[in-house]
């Protein structure tokens, strides 16, 4: 058993308590005892004790949308137009991956991650080129929860605008079989699930998306998909479909809590009343869609109408981290802007998403997204000590408006330490900088992609 003791607890349980001179016992896997330092030690004096006087334990954040490949393809496609963004580059780069470039770059995102506090994520679009079966293992290997969306496409295509490349068009047959055979092989797993990831808006047809559907409740498996992202797909969905975006989703049935929809920037406010009461949920990725200009998803009008909101990071040639620290001001910044009204989104808002409500959308609420007696051990430790923490007048509003991934020093996940005083114990930190390193490398010079360079570099 260990006890993190003396801590400022950031429970973000029911009653969203904060326990300073707080303390936490997990034994096993699970959290056992969560109160005042002088209770929990007197009532477990035989456990080990971290001392962490001070800093604050918080639930592990859920990054509600990660591309695992994308990684290793940082940098590669800055300010340029979604559409070249995707055909001219990423399409191009992850077309030509193989398991070992996968297995490279899933290893990098993970470890940027972890060292920002993230303990469990939701992937998009895992390929067959990817070896998924060996990818999943892999992932398992590094301690830390994920969900793993098979990608099922039959579309060809991304709006007909951005043709997918031969490397990442895939026959659906054979990709719904691999996600069933991969759900079936990690079923009995707490941290590895099994997802069908249907590509785009234009890139699974209605047929198809019925189909998977009706096998995702068949199998118990959610599903995810990017979906209004940007005002073409509403324009498209209205011409090809003859109705709203999410009344397309009612239509087929792809609504509620094993759903979960990303970006979803160019909603009207139709879209959020079908939306309100289905269970469905909204992720937002706040900067990598600013970063494109291609749009911000309404989340104050989501919260109003009580759908739920998670948080991603998205891709690295979009956000170009996986620091969701870092990200959760923008959050609260963007809403503010786009209601010119600095009282919508609170901080608290902010940290509810980054943790229960990540939870929640992938199913997961039960075990983990907050520091409660009975749920797995998923939970972090900030250092607080820093210029930036100084002086400590609120809690949230230091972790949302002041705090990034470097202040992270310990994590634990399923109540293992994964990471402790910012030294990796369940990955070899410099192997994985210098694999992905060559592998991007290689990649590049094999793609003939290549990445201008505004300033001479000599």
């Amino acid at each position: 058993m260990i006890v993190f003791d003396h801590a400022v607890v950031v429970t973000m349980d029911p009653e969203r308590r904060i326990i300073t001179d707080g303390a936490v016992a997990i034994d096993g896997s699970s959290i056992v005892d969560v109160g005042k330092s002088a209770a929990v030690t007197e009532a477990h004096p035989d456990a080990s004790i971290r001392d962490v006087t001070g800093w604050v334990v918080m639930p592990g954040l859920v990054d509600g949308h990660v591309h695992l490949p994308q990684a290793m393809l940082r940098g590669c496609a800055d300010e340029i137009p979604l559409w070249r963004w995707m055909a001219e580059r990423i399409f191009v780069l992850e077309g030509d991956f193989t398991p070992d470039d996968m297995r490279a770059s899933s290893r990098l995102a993970i470890l940027e991650m972890l060292k920002a506090g993230t303990t469990t994520f939701l992937e998009t679009l895992i390929l067959g080129r990817h070896d998924p079966a060996a990818l999943a293992t892999t992932i398992d290997e590094t301690g830390i929860r994920a969900v793993l969306p098979r990608a099922v496409t039959d579309g060809g295509g991304y709006l007909d605008e951005a043709p997918l490349h031969p490397g990442i068009d895939e026959d659906p047959d054979i990709a719904i079989d691999d996600a069933l055979a991969l759900a079936r092989a990690w079923q009995h797993s707490e941290r590895i699930h099994v997802w069908f990831g249907p590509r785009s808006t234009g890139g699974a047809s209605e047929g198809l998306l019925r189909r998977l559907v009706g096998l995702a409740r068949d199998n118990g498996l959610g599903l995810v998909q990017h979906y209004a992202m940007t005002v073409r797909e509403r324009r498209y969905i209205r011409d090809r479909y003859g109705c709203g975006q999410a009344e397309f989703l009612r239509r087929l049935g792809m609504l509620g809590p094993d759903v979960v929809l990303l970006h979803a920037c160019a909603l009207d406010a139709d879209d959020i009343a079908i939306l309100r009461g289905t269970g469905t949920s909204v992720v937002h990725c706040p900067t990598g869609p600013a970063k494109m200009g291609s749009g911000v998803t309404p989340v104050a009008d989501l919260l109003d109408a009580s759908v739920n909101v998670a948080l991603g990071t998205d891709g690295g040639p979009a956000n170009n981290g996986a620091d969701m620290l870092r990200d959760l001001k923008w959050v609260a910044y963007l809403q503010k802007l786009a209601r010119a009204d600095p009282t919508v989104v609170t901080r608290e808002q902010v940290l509810e998403a980054a943790t229960i409500g990540g939870a929640r959308a992938l199913g997961l609420d039960h075990l983990i997204g907050s520091i409660e007696v009975g749920k797995r051990a998923d939970m972090i430790v900030l250092r607080t000590d820093g210029p930036h923490w100084t002086p400590t007048l609120n809690y949230p509003s230091n972790l949302v408006y002041a705090s990034s991934g470097a202040d992270v020093d310990t994590v634990v996940i399923d109540g293992r330490i994964v990471m402790e005083g910012r030294r990796m114990l369940t990955m070899d930190e410099p192997a994985v900088l210098e694999d992905a390193r060559a592998r991007s490398a290689a990649l590049f010079a094999r793609t003939g992609v290549e990445v201008p360079q505004a300033w001479p570099v000599t």
